[in-house]
């Protein structure tokens, strides 16, 4: 079994897309964070192009690249407004990870796939007290919903009335869109299952700030919550909790679905009942979790 958590899950994701990697593993988890696409060769190229002429150099200069020192590449990089992502070259990336569909080289390998219910809380904390104006001024902003904001607010708004503005602001950022369409193309694929789940446990350091931020869910995956207090407290609900994530977390890497005794019957994903476990202290399988909110949002892909 191969897991990885933010970056982590889009390499997992690149990974059963790649030919290369075939039969390498049986079971996959994408823990927050989705590769649904990656860069076509063209976009590479160009991007190529533009660090090679903040460096100076020509595209045959191949051995200066090597002996470039690795903060000049990175300055360069980033003068040319570049991100590394996978590329689509054909060869090693033939297509798409998971566009139009799940990757079919992977079509035997199920997938655990799964958010938090707030992820930017985690680097974030200083939006945690925002008021109702700054939380509707950023989510108008235009790579966020633009002229949509206050029509998709009053959806969320609606089933959470006494939610602060940063409860809802970082609520609607971490709609798992990308997961979704993820575990709708598995599905639809017919092959091996695929497992969606949200973890929506609120930590409770620094007062209940952070929610259910980003990597939240990492100690009790690995049942070390002892080496993370910082992260997750020290309260009587937080070995339980592991106890019941890790077994899951075995149970799949051993038999392809993460159902124990431990917990609800955990269901396949698929395109009718859309079944997601919610992981709190106490588990619950939710037919068509948010539905409203998903088909709200369903046009916007927030990162």
């Amino acid at each position: 079994m191969l897991f990885g958590q933010s970056g982590g899950a889009g390499k997992i994701a690149t990974l059963m897309a790649m030919p290369a990697a075939k039969g390498l593993f049986h079971r996959a988890s994408l823990q927050s964070g989705a590769q649904y696409t990656a860069i076509p060769k063209a976009q590479a190229q160009a991007r190529t192009e533009k660090v090679l002429a903040n460096l100076g150099l020509g595209p045959t200069q191949i051995d200066e690249l090597h002996r470039m020192p690795a903060s000049r590449l990175l300055q360069a990089s980033v003068g040319a407004r570049i991100t590394f992502s996978p590329v689509v070259d054909g060869v090693t990336l033939p297509h798409m990870p998971f566009e139009p569909g799940a990757p079919d080289l992977a079509a035997d390998v199920p997938v655990l796939i799964g958010t938090t219910e707030t992820e930017g809380t985690y680097n974030a904390a200083d939006l945690v007290g925002m008021d109702d104006a700054e939380m509707r001024t950023r989510l108008g902003a235009a790579d966020v919903l633009g002229g949509e904001a206050s029509r998709i607010l009053e959806i969320f708004r609606r089933r959470r009335p006494h939610a602060t503005p940063a409860e809802l602001y970082f609520t609607i950022r971490a709609m798992p869109m990308l997961a979704i369409r993820q575990a709708e193309n598995k599905a639809a694929q017919g092959g091996a299952p695929a497992f969606l789940w949200q973890i929506n446990w609120r930590t409770p350091v620094r007062d209940g700030l952070f929610l259910s931020p980003h990597c939240v869910e990492l100690p009790f995956v690995f049942d070390n919550v002892w080496h993370a207090p910082e992260m997750v407290g020290t309260g009587p609900e937080i070995q339980p909790l592991a106890d019941k994530m890790s077994a899951a977390w075995v149970a799949f890497a051993r038999t392809g679905s993460p159902d124990h005794a431990g917990i609800p019957h955990w269901p396949p994903y698929d395109a009718s009942r859309r079944p997601t476990m919610v992981i709190d202290n106490e588990w619950k399988v939710v037919d068509d979790l948010n539905r409203e909110e998903r088909l709200a949002m369903a046009s916007f892909v927030l990162r």
